[in-house]
């Protein structure tokens, strides 16, 4: 371990600087929570903003509440003091004046109020959809949650209202004088399919430019199908059918009628925006401030850099944190997914058993100590393997949050294995099949156990 000795003498100074004598404010809400450094006056404007873009959300996208992670905001006075949190690029702080990170169980976002507010504020929006859609009760395809980060994006306030839906005239031109893709062209490309740079770059502005207007056309266009059918369709579980045939039974479009509403749309359709108003008193009442104390500002700043994947760095944070806050199982937490990025798998349990110790539903731990259980009884020498701790872990990581995949996938896979077969798991799978149609691990493993067992 010696060789990240010298990073963590420099990084103590700074640290010295970050927490020194200027008070860091804790703000809590119901639905998230903010780390700052700036006024009172200022973290409550930021906190009573990002509180409205949550509510618009929940009115044309709304989700099972209680599915959505909790998420943190951490405001910064300035760049400079950005700076050391920022992820890198070529080995230096990139030029952003804000972050969103999202990672199971751990959503936090950074921000400097000075500079361009309406770029940082974007920003921060547009990742915030894909942080909220996240708890949606069917998958999203990427060309739908990727329009809908777009419409989101330009959510302001004016004066005691907010507005959702305002029109991006560039977006529609760029779409018009490119000519929109097929609709099943559209479908098809999947996470990882697009290409920021080179020649395929143009194809990837074109996907987001038409993603946007396809979904403020079908929202907020009036030829399109409205919010409360969309919000219908939110709600509704999968029926299992391909992508297209998902929209045509939740929403009742074809893709013939997706690609006429878009082109009514990019040719002069006509929309309504969303506008709410708001009494501000009535949104801040449910806010609580205080004065944090300095291991709660550590885990927040390491945190920050597990996000940025500078996980090495993040380590003095977060021991200071998780011995400063003795009883708290969010220490060993970030322990805990800070070495499993530094591929320390015994470290990594260590820290997540004495998570669960302090009371920890830690669902990513969980699977973390399973998926090794589970790789343990795969090698083993000596008879048959038998995988029920491993299933066992897996099955609670899948309790804590229904909606994580990989827990499902791994238990599918260990269920002909198991010595006895376990109603519990295989339900718990049978579910998960329901949730994810089409996942091909799950069904592997559901098909090998009706197999194994006619």
């Amino acid at each position: 371990m010696r060789w990240w000795l010298p990073a963590v003498v420099g990084l103590g100074v700074a640290t010295m600087a970050m927490r020194g004598a200027e008070e860091w404010i804790g703000l809590s809400t119901p639905h998230f929570s903010v780390v700052s450094e700036v006024s009172e006056a200022k973290t409550r404007a930021w906190a009573v903003e990002f509180e409205l873009f949550r509510r618009g959300m929940m009115i044309v996208m709304p989700v099972e509440a209680a599915a959505v992670e909790p998420v943190t905001l951490v405001l910064f006075r300035s760049d400079r003091r950005l700076r050391p949190f920022k992820p890198l690029e070529n080995g230096e702080p990139a030029k952003v004046a804000g972050y969103f990170t999202r990672a199971p169980g751990r959503n936090i976002m950074a921000i400097s109020i000075e500079g361009a507010r309406d770029a940082v504020r974007e920003l921060i929006f547009h990742e915030a959809v894909h942080w909220h859609l996240s708890a949606a009760a069917r998958p999203i395809p990427l060309w739908m949650e990727e329009g809908l980060a777009g419409v989101f994006g330009n959510f302001r306030l004016s004066g005691n209202s907010f507005i959702i839906g305002a029109n991006r005239p560039g977006f529609i031109r760029h779409v018009r004088i490119a000519r929109p893709m097929p609709m099943a062209q559209m479908m098809a490309i999947e996470p990882g399919g697009l290409t920021y740079n080179g020649k395929h770059g143009e194809h990837t502005e074109l996907f987001y430019y038409q993603a946007w207007a396809m979904m403020h056309a079908l929202i907020f266009g009036t030829e399109g199908v409205g919010r409360t059918k969309f919000a219908e369709f939110l709600r509704l579980p999968p029926v299992g059918a391909d992508p297209a045939g998902e929209i045509e039974a939740g929403m009742g479009v074809t893709l013939e009628v997706l690609e006429k509403t878009l082109a009514t749309h990019i040719d002069g359709g006509q929309f309504q925006t969303l506008q709410v108003t708001f009494d501000r008193n009535a949104v801040e009442a449910g806010f609580t401030s205080r004065r944090l104390a300095a291991a709660e500002v550590d885990l927040a700043l390491g945190n920050l850099l597990i996000g940025v994947n500078r996980s090495a760095e993040a380590q003095p944070y977060l021991w200071r944190a998780s011995t400063g806050l003795p009883d708290d199982p969010r220490g060993p937490e970030a322990l805990g997914a800070m070495s499993q990025m530094l591929e320390q798998p015994d470290d990594m349990e260590r820290h997540f058993k004495e998570a669960f110790r302090r009371g920890s539903r830690s669902y990513l731990g969980y699977f973390l100590i399973g998926q090794r259980e589970m790789m343990s009884a795969m090698k083993s020498n000596f008879g048959a393997a038998d995988p029920t701790q491993a299933v066992e872990l897996l099955e609670r990581s899948l309790q804590l949050n229904p909606r994580f995949a990989p827990a499902a996938e791994a238990l599918a896979n260990l269920l002909t294995l198991l010595p006895q077969r376990s109603p519990t798991a295989e339900a718990a799978v049978q579910l998960a099949a329901v949730r994810f149609p089409g996942n091909f691990r799950i069904l592997a493993g559901l098909a090998l156990l009706e197999a194994t067992h006619g």
